[in-house]
């Protein structure tokens, strides 16, 4: 009897250890089931607090950053979490944090193809121009009805000297916007660059017409990432980069008239700052 009791209660010990082993598995499971979904609840209230300090409500960006920051503690996977972040650190010129970012942003959500654009100014500023290029022809290739993708390529092309390449890529995104200034100052510089001085006029002339119709409105759906406080300067920068360019090509062209008028011109934007 001893012998068979003992039997007994050796099975009592193992169908009781494995009852729990199959309780711990199941609460393990459930947990980390029920976790997850709390963390991405946390995770998405901290990211709606980023969204309000990054122009939802108010414009600080280091408010901003901190609870995108949480978000990411309690959940890396939030969708535009790493976006956002990455245009945090475009405006903090923290160009191969942001890079990161918004590497990780295309990892977890690669048909997020808006990050090709973010990415395409990060790698710009960062000097990786190849990579800047390729950013955001995959941008426009996804939406070809956007001027600022334009805009910001033939920049890119500027810097590489490929001015051929920056005509045609101003002159497409005209068809879709033939009014916009900034396509036309690209395209006014690759002429002047190209000594084209008389093409270069025509197009700075136009661009220069247009600048002088910009409205703080307008500089902040152009930059609707930056502070809107610097919108009225943000235009008066706008408007001299255009004034130089153009008094450097009247000079050229030997128009010396033209060229004092315009340096009052620029000197009057700049000292606006």
């Amino acid at each position: 009897m001893k012998k068979i009791k003992r039997k007994f209660s050796v099975g009592i010990s193992l169908g009781v250890i494995i009852l729990l082993l199959a309780i711990i598995i199941t609460v393990l499971i459930v947990g980390r089931e029920k976790d997850f979904k709390l963390n991405r609840i946390i995770a998405e209230k901290f990211f709606q607090k980023g969204e309000y300090y990054y122009g939802g409500g108010i414009f600080d960006i280091p408010k901003a950053q901190k609870w995108y920051f949480w978000a990411n503690v309690f959940d890396t996977k939030i969708p535009n979490l790493h976006y956002q972040l990455a245009r945090t650190n475009l405006i903090n010129s923290q160009f191969e944090k942001g890079i990161a970012e918004i590497k990780q942003e295309l990892k977890n959500y690669p048909e997020n193809k808006r990050s090709f654009y973010v990415k395409g100014l990060l790698d710009s500023y960062a000097e990786r121009n190849d990579d800047a290029e390729e950013d955001f022809k995959q941008f426009i290739a996804w939406k070809p009805n956007g001027w600022a993708a334009y805009a910001d390529l033939s920049w890119v092309q500027i810097k590489k000297e490929k001015y051929e390449e920056v005509i045609e890529t101003t002159n497409v995104g005209l068809q879709y916007f033939s009014e916009n200034p900034w396509l036309l100052s690209n395209q006014g510089l690759a002429h002047y660059r190209m000594e084209d001085y008389a093409l270069a006029k025509t197009d700075l002339e136009k661009a220069k017409k247009l600048s002088e119709k910009l409205t703080a409105d307008d500089w902040k759906k152009a930059y609707p990432g930056n502070d809107p406080q610097d919108a009225t300067q943000g235009v008066a920068d706008v408007q001299a980069i255009i004034s130089y360019n153009l008094m450097l090509d009247y000079m050229k062209l030997g128009e010396i008239e033209n060229y004092l008028k315009e340096k009052d011109n620029y000197n009057f934007l700049t000292n606006k700052k």
